[in-house]
């Protein structure tokens, strides 16, 4: 874990906004093209995924060994702020990943989109070529027939050498594949795990209005569109309590 980086329940976040960070991916970026390193990994832990790291150790190694964490969640950062560690706001995964891929179509940088239903990546892909001119889409491969072996997905999105790879499996097996195929990622610039950023920028989830966002209710917004979200309403609940305990402790 980085030294300056904000730990809210063990995870550490790195205290970035959301400019802060595509820059630093676009950085990374730029840094291993034509190279062999280790691709940049990106992880946007939320109340959801600390939960599960509490209880996964190797979930909460994966993710602090990442080479950026950021706060997707308004949970994360409100936990940060209540334990008075604050952190300078959410930097959400989403965009995050629109904000790099804006600065590396300037330099005809590249994009590969892994995950979601099919069709759906291909469609992300496209999306954000067309947003961003100069953007170069190298492929993209579902989360299912696609992921029916993990390791021959990785050595050939490895082989095509992304600048931008876009892993969109859902957690926590976005983050163990990102680890776990590190190697066979050599030379690709970075791995940003999203969970279902292809669903929306396939248009087959809508994403939260800007004032619901600005009220922090996008969590709610999920569940009314996505109803299947609601069984994580006990874990989001339990976090809140939870760190808001540990506040009432150090008192």
């Amino acid at each position: 874990m980085s030294t300056d980086r904000i730990a809210v329940c063990g995870i550490g976040f790195d205290p970035l906004t959301e400019e802060a960070a595509a820059q630093a991916v676009a950085a990374a970026v730029r840094g291993r093209r034509g190279g062999e390193e280790l691709p940049l990994r990106v992880v946007t832990p939320n109340p959801l995924m600390a939960r599960l790291a509490a209880r996964e150790p190797r979930f909460m190694e994966v993710l602090n060994s990442s080479g950026l964490v950021l706060a997707d969640g308004t949970g994360i950062v409100g936990a940060a702020s209540r334990q008075g560690t604050p952190l300078p706001g959410r930097a959400t995964g989403i965009g995050t990943a629109e904000k790099a891929a804006s600065l590396l179509a300037g330099e005809h940088g590249s994009v590969f989109i892994l995950g979601a239903k099919p069709g759906r990546a291909a469609a992300a892909a496209e999306e954000l070529a067309s947003r961003y001119p100069g953007l170069r889409v190298l492929g993209s491969a579902d989360g299912y027939g696609d992921m029916s072996d993990p390791d021959a997905a990785a050595r050939a999105v490895g082989s095509l050498r992304p600048d931008l790879l876009i892993v969109c499996l859902g957690m926590p097996a976005q983050e163990y594949w990102a680890a776990d195929h590190a190697e066979a990622l050599r030379g690709t610039g970075a791995v940003m795990c999203l969970g279902g950023a292809a669903d929306v920028w396939s248009g087959a989830v809508r994403p939260a209005p800007a004032r619901v966002r600005a009220a922090r209710l996008e969590w709610l917004w999920r569940m009314a569109v996505e109803p299947r979200r609601f069984a994580a309403l006990p874990e989001l609940i339990a976090f809140r309590i939870g760190t808001r305990r540990r506040l009432f402790r150090r008192r």
